[in-house]
């Protein structure tokens, strides 16, 4: 059951083109194949911009979206769950990576291999909100996500 549809290379632009209708009076749409209700929303950056996107309704919870970077065969489902985490949930994002890297053992880490990668976290951003914070918390954060991303570049190069 996908939690989303998206698409790539911008191939899709239309809700029709994702088999939905709609919207609603509320903006939601309706995908004719089981009734489900869906919100537009722009997803996952492959490249040349956010792909054209929805998402089922209701949405998921972080460690929800987690087990679907993790373990989904479905790479729409994957690509989709990764930029919600990106976008809705940065500092559970922050908080994720360090205790992977505190309390896991090699094969853990290694399990999370795809998952640093899809969400390119091997690359020190600080993803966090930084709207109304002191320029000391904004730093703070800052080196949080310097040092995931030193310990994700390990991991992606160990075994390339």
């Amino acid at each position: 059951m996908n939690q989303f549809l998206l698409s790539f290379r911008l191939n899709k632009e239309n809700p029709s083109d994702f088999g939905l209708i709609g919207p609603n009076d509320k903006g939601l749409y309706i995908r004719l194949i089981d009734g489900s209700i869906w919100q537009s929303r722009k997803l996952y950056d492959n490249g040349w911009g956010q792909e054209n996107g929805f998402v089922r309704i209701p949405y998921l919870d972080f460690k929800s979206l987690v087990e679907i970077v993790l373990n989904s065969e479905d790479q729409e489902d994957r690509l989709g769950a990764a930029e919600i985490i990106i976008e809705d949930h940065p500092d559970e994002l922050l908080q994720y990576c360090e205790r992977v890297f505190i309390e896991s053992d090699t094969s853990n880490i290694e399990k999370h291999r795809s998952f640093f990668k899809i969400l390119n976290l091997n690359l020190p951003y600080n993803l966090s909100v930084t709207l109304s914070q002191s320029l000391e918390e904004i730093e703070k954060q800052h080196l949080r996500w310097k040092a995931i991303s030193e310990r994700v570049e390990k991991v992606l190069n160990s075994k390339e």
